[in-house]
């Protein structure tokens, strides 16, 4: 048996390859999937140490992106994922998606997915 938890959010980073771009702050919305396998009845206790705190895991990831500077989406995926990997138990395996929408004229968006499996 397998379990998922999904989760999304927005946050403002310096990023682009152009200088000029990375002055303004530009909004990235990142997605991460969090997968492990688990035995049935896991979750028999309403007790959030059985899983993942999204919102601890949002603060971290917060603050690895602030007072930082990124030019490759790609990069920026990579880094995240690693942070990832790094900062939770080690039998979650984890996927990423970051997406920004770059200053290219009729470009809506720009994505990049990092992970241990497909989705």
């Amino acid at each position: 048996m397998l379990n998922e938890l999904d989760f999304s959010f927005t946050h403002k980073i310096h990023l682009g390859v152009p200088e000029k771009e990375r002055r303004k702050k530009q909004k990235i919305v990142v997605q991460i999937k969090l997968r492990k396998k688990i035995a049935l009845n896991t979750y028999q206790d309403d007790d959030i140490n059985c899983t993942v705190c999204y919102d601890e895991l949002y603060k971290k990831l917060v603050e690895f992106y602030d007072n930082k500077q990124f030019k490759l989406l790609e990069y920026l995926s990579e880094k995240t994922y690693y942070f990832l990997k790094k900062h939770l138990p080690h039998h979650y395996q984890i996927w990423v998606q970051v997406c920004k929408n770059p200053p290219i004229k009729h470009v809506q968006m720009a994505a990049f997915q990092i992970g241990d499996f497909h989705v």
